[in-house]
């Protein structure tokens, strides 16, 4: 079980076994299959697995010590999550040892992050964040007290269920509709070809190209950078167009 760098280190090797948008849809029922010669798995409890990870990682590598005992953690969630996806994640995170576990909406955890990197002290007490992940995005209005943020009670926040992931997502499927004939083959490892996606994204800010190769298995995609941008502006405007109904209510 890899996470991370580590996992997309791996994506050439074992295309069947990546496993994207687990956190989205870690309420869906079903099991999730990790490749051919794996058994499915519940999603919590892959979740466990990961938390699992991790939490041995911070043990090893963070705090130093293998037999400490982590038992504290926070854990971001988009505001767009129903009840359900937060129970679900709060047991995963129970599930892997963890006793005292707490949610915390991430437009507050990237205000919060934002202002312990930068190092700024705020000559106003309200900020307004717009946090774009990669399956969500997220409004909020936040007050600053006693140097923490909070939500505004009287403006709840607010987002949709987009984000970085969905513009992958969205070129992939445009690419494909494009016509190939390995289409159908690319689509069994449909995680694996987003990761080459999310990499072509990053190859054309460096080197710009009309479109640019990717590979999998022998199987050869080419993305055009028209496609790249039409799915970025649809999911800008869409931003914007959230972002704006939502300083309306702001200002109201």
């Amino acid at each position: 079980l890899l996470v991370g760098d580590d996992a997309l280190m791996m994506v050439d090797n074992d295309p069947e076994g990546i496993v994207m948008g687990l956190k989205k849809e870690i309420h869906r029922t079903g099991m999730v299959r990790c490749g051919p010669g794996r058994p499915p798995i519940e999603r919590v409890q892959l979740a466990s697995d990961i938390f699992s990870l991790i939490r041995r990682l911070c043990q090893k590598e963070v705090f130093l010590e293998k037999n400490i005992n982590l038992n504290i953690c926070n854990l971001t969630v988009p505001v767009s999550f129903e009840e359900k996806q937060r129970d679900c994640i709060r047991k995963a995170a129970e599930l892997a040892g963890f006793k005292q576990i707490m949610l915390i909406e991430e437009p507050v955890a990237a205000a919060r992050a934002w202002l312990s990197t930068a190092g700024k002290t705020l000559a106003t007490d309200h900020v307004i964040i717009c946090d774009a992940g990669g399956g969500t995005t997220d409004f909020g209005l936040l007050r600053y007290e006693k140097g923490r943020f909070e939500s505004v009670p009287d403006v709840p926040t607010d987002g949709f269920p987009s984000g970085g992931n969905d513009i992958d997502e969205s070129i992939l499927d445009r690419v494909l509709e494009a016509g190939t004939n390995d289409a159908d083959s690319a689509r069994n490892s449909r995680g694996a070809f987003l990761v080459k996606i999310r990499q072509a994204k990053e190859l054309f800010a460096r080197h710009p190209a009309s479109e640019k190769p990717i590979s999998l298995n022998g199987i050869t995609l080419q993305v055009p950078l028209k496609t790249v941008k039409d799915s970025g502006h649809l999911y800008i405007e869409k931003t914007v167009e959230g972002l704006r109904r939502f300083l309306i209510r702001c200002s109201t």
